[in-house]
């Protein structure tokens, strides 16, 4: 089985910034954003490390041997207390919120992770404003007004995928909300449009899909625009099948994430409640992606911010 490497930026503008809402989570990790969930990060030099753990409601499993081209399927019970759990690690830049994550089939998908914390922020986001209100002495309305405006806004992230991916995920997707993408190079659409696109400095294009045109058309549409290679920049905003809205991006500055075996790369995992930030930072996973993220060209994609208008 293969362990896939996947890139994504979290945007933050309320006025919780990163450091305090991942101390938050440290602060009580393992958090159980679900039951069948644990988070915990912890800060480790440059990068906020962490684990999102998926706990499976079964205590049994099959297994097959095969030999002398025949094969036995049998059930086998797990001991009491023990489940099966998937694990997966990542880790996210302290300073510019752009992070790694190791995904491998049936764990949870990156876009789960990225819900996650969406919904945690929202929840400090909720304790914050409540904190700020009761701070206030008999406040006027426009103090009110001004307090909450501060916890307004919330978390934001997109999944930063490379071209083949980017139609894998498309393929994916429940619903297409909109797909907004730029040309590498300008493309007037109408003839009253080329005094402006001459003198621009990129124009952007935005479609927008309604709930009753068909799937498999929209999809078509999208996956042979981004085929063409002519394409700057794109981002597909849809619905995953957990029904989580999801934001793709393309990107080609991250083109050097790779794939792994997973026996090899989860040889010798362990991790121990009692000393979880230990176990985190010195997982053998974990330091993957460290290691990853040290790699010349993958660094500086990590290290430099995004803004706004390109996370959107």
């Amino acid at each position: 089985m293969r362990v896939k490497v996947l890139g994504f930026n979290l945007l933050i503008e309320g006025g919780i910034n990163g450091a305090r809402f991942f101390e938050w989570i440290e602060s009580q990790s393992p958090l159980k954003p679900e039951p069948q969930r644990r988070l915990a990060i912890t800060r480790d030099g440059e990068y906020w490390k962490g684990l999102l753990l998926t706990v499976r409601d079964v205590r049994h499993f099959t297994q097959i041997q095969e030999a002398g081209g025949q094969f036995i399927l049998t059930t086998e019970t797990m001991k009491d207390g023990a489940h099966p759990a998937d694990a997966n690690f990542f880790i996210v830049h302290a300073s510019t919120l752009r992070g790694l994550y190791l995904h491998y089939f049936h764990s949870a998908s990156l876009n789960t992770l990225c819900y996650e914390l969406k919904h945690l922020y929202d929840e400090l986001r909720r304790l914050e404003m409540e904190r700020a209100v009761e701070a206030l002495c008999e406040p006027s309305t426009r103090e009110l007004i001004e307090t909450k405006r501060r916890y307004r806004k919330s978390l934001k992230y997109t999944i930063l995928v490379r071209p083949g991916t980017l139609e894998d995920c498309v393929e994916e997707l429940d619903r297409i909300k909109s797909f907004t993408f730029q040309y590498s190079e300008l493309r007037p659409i109408v003839e009253s449009f080329r005094p402006i696109a001459s003198t621009a400095l990129r124009v952007t294009h935005r479609a927008v899909f309604s709930k009753s045109g068909t799937l498999e058309a929209q999809k078509q549409a999208v996956v042979d625009l981004i085929k063409s290679n002519v394409l700057r920049t794109a981002s597909v905003v849809g619905m995953d099948p957990s029904e989580h809205e999801v934001t793709y991006r393309l990107t080609h500055d991250l083109a050097s994430l790779g794939e792994y075996d997973y026996d090899k790369l989860a040889d010798g995992l362990k991790v121990n409640s009692a000393d979880l930030i230990s176990s985190i930072r010195t997982c053998p996973m974990v330091q993957t992606l460290v290691e990853m993220a040290a790699r010349e060209g993958l660094s500086e994609s990590l290290e430099t911010p995004v803004s706004k208008d390109k996370l959107e």
